[in-house]
């Protein structure tokens, strides 16, 4: 026969163990809760984009395993910092401009081939991502002076965003409300 503490001892392991199973339970039946409309369609966007970046990677090899490059112009539009890709000759290269270019992570070259980007305004978007931290988004795109709501709208279907995290305060000069306008010289004189 157990002796009143030992009684109480087993009492308390017992309460302890149903807690653990009903913790245990209870996180089970909250993973598995259903995605939001919203979580689907950033989950396809990101399917998406990796399907996309692969695509690129096939046919980048391709290209580099034993295709022979032609010597020919790459094209172009003439006007500062628009550059026109050569029409895609195959399925695989049509995905391979299509590719996102990932703002949080990419280097100036990168982002200045992308259309409505020049070598200038590619420095200063990778200079404000160093100062600042990661973008994350189009809105926060805005921060960089040079780059408006028409840019960041134009850019849309061409950029993507890290999923890392942004620190909770921004440095000074950091947020799109305090960035400036760029200077225009539109030739009128004062």
């Amino acid at each position: 026969m157990p002796t009143p503490s030992e009684r109480r001892a087993l009492v308390l392991l017992s309460v302890v163990a149903v807690l653990g199973v009903a913790a245990r339970l209870s996180g089970a039946t909250r993973s598995a809760a259903v995605a939001t409309p919203e979580q689907l369609r950033a989950l396809d966007a990101q399917i998406a984009r990796v399907e996309s970046a692969r695509t690129e990677r096939r046919a980048r090899t391709a290209r580099s395993g034993g295709a022979s490059k032609s010597s020919g112009p790459s094209g172009g539009s003439g006007a500062p910092g628009i550059t026109t890709p050569r029409a895609p000759s195959s399925p695989a290269q049509r995905d391979a401009r299509r590719a996102l270019v990932d703002l949080d992570v990419a280097d100036a070259a990168a982002i200045e081939r992308l259309p409505w980007i020049g070598p200038a305004l590619a420095e200063r978007i990778v200079a404000n991502r160093q100062r600042c931290g990661p973008f994350g988004s189009l809105e926060a795109l805005q921060r960089v002076p040079g780059i408006g709501a028409g840019i960041a709208r134009r850019l849309e279907p061409h950029v993507t965003f890290s999923p890392t995290s942004r620190p909770m305060s921004a440095p000074a000069g950091c947020t799109s409300a305090g960035k400036r306008a760029a200077p225009r010289d539109r030739g009128r004189s004062s």
